[in-house]
């Protein structure tokens, strides 16, 4: 029978360094193969010792991401610190002191508020892809971790339909590249530059990926990323062009997030992102959700082993009881 990698998302770093040990070894009991701790949530705040960003004020008397590698190297457990890249809130040190570079709504001034309310910066700006950039620097330079984690590595957010940032920057440089004379905030689905303005917004969130596998090639470490499911799709929508990551090997494990209770819809989702992430490693990325029975997440694992994946994240750790961590070691062993 095949053996499937099994790795997990770490939403919420415990507030003690016994807990964070205590996380390891509870994973590490289960088999799992990779850790992946977020380390810079929605709201700006760093969950490490950074000398970049704000640091969380819970995490000032110890460093938890310090101690996770450190446990996680003694159990043979990889670690990829993961960072929310471009949603910057209330912790932000960029956008404590440069307010500017904040995402703006059309039509008006207003900055974004995208996934659970929390301000976006950007994605187009250069000043920001340096921050972003400089968190993960220090983590391939200071810590010993296997990799580094992407995610929310896409245009501003998709719960407000289709859209992006209509900042003056925005403006100028689309301008500028194009040749389109309008104003971007205009620009629907069947408008004459419409692919334009999705393959320019596109690009940005290409060239801050790209960087990252210069800077993680120095370091000789692995890129992952959490991507959306729906590819192509999420393209036009969101500007995420995973599938080219893969083929231009920008990118060394691709985890689409594959959130859904129907078997028949992750098993369609699973094939296509085989197809889509040729020339990478893929692991599907699968959640728990709220009163969710535990034969329904047997079924999902099930039905992903029968689409013979080579490895499986679950989301996330906090929501997965002793009973559910069971069923996962049965179907995945």
């Amino acid at each position: 029978m095949q053996n499937i990698k099994k790795g997990i998302w770490l939403h919420n770093l415990p507030g003690t360094e016994e807990e964070v040990r205590a996380v390891v070894k509870r994973l590490s009991a289960h088999g799992f193969h990779l850790v992946i701790p977020c380390v810079k949530n929605p709201d700006g705040y760093l969950d490490y010792h950074s000398q970049v960003g704000r640091i969380r004020p819970s995490f000032q008397a110890f460093d938890p991401l310090r101690v996770m590698v450190e446990e996680a190297a003694a159990h043979a457990m990889e670690v990829h610190p993961w960072l929310c890249v471009f949603p910057e809130g209330e912790g932000s040190a960029l956008l404590a002191d440069h307010p500017e570079y904040a995402a703006v709504m059309r039509p008006g001034p207003k900055t974004i508020k995208g996934d659970y309310g929390i301000h976006w910066a950007c994605s187009s700006r250069e000043e920001v892809h340096r921050y972003e950039l400089s968190l993960y620097r220090e983590l391939l330079a200071r810590y010993p971790v296997t990799g580094v984690h992407l995610d929310y590595i896409r245009n501003c957010t998709r719960f407000a339909g289709v859209e992006s940032c209509f900042c003056p920057h925005c403006r100028e440089k689309f301008h500028e590249e194009s040749g389109y004379g309008g104003e971007i905030a205009d620009l629907e689905r069947g408008h004459p530059y419409w692919w334009q303005w999705v393959r320019w917004r596109t690009g940005r969130i290409d060239s801050f990926v790209k960087e990252l596998r210069g800077l993680a090639d120095s370091f000789k470490k692995e890129i992952s990323a959490a991507v959306f499911t729906d590819y192509p799709v999420c393209i036009e929508e969101v500007g995420q062009d995973w599938g080219s990551w893969g083929r231009e090997n920008l990118v060394d494990l691709l985890i689409p997030m594959t959130y859904t209770q129907s078997p028949q819809v992750m098993a369609g989702q699973t094939a296509a992102h085989k197809i889509h992430a040729a020339g990478t490693r893929l692991w599907e990325g699968i959640r728990t959700f709220k009163d969710m029975q535990p034969e329904n997440l047997r079924t999902n694992l099930e039905t992903l082993r029968r689409q013979g994946v080579e490895g499986v994240v679950l989301f996330e750790y906090n929501l997965f009881t002793d009973e559910f961590l069971g069923i996962v070691d049965d179907v995945l062993r």
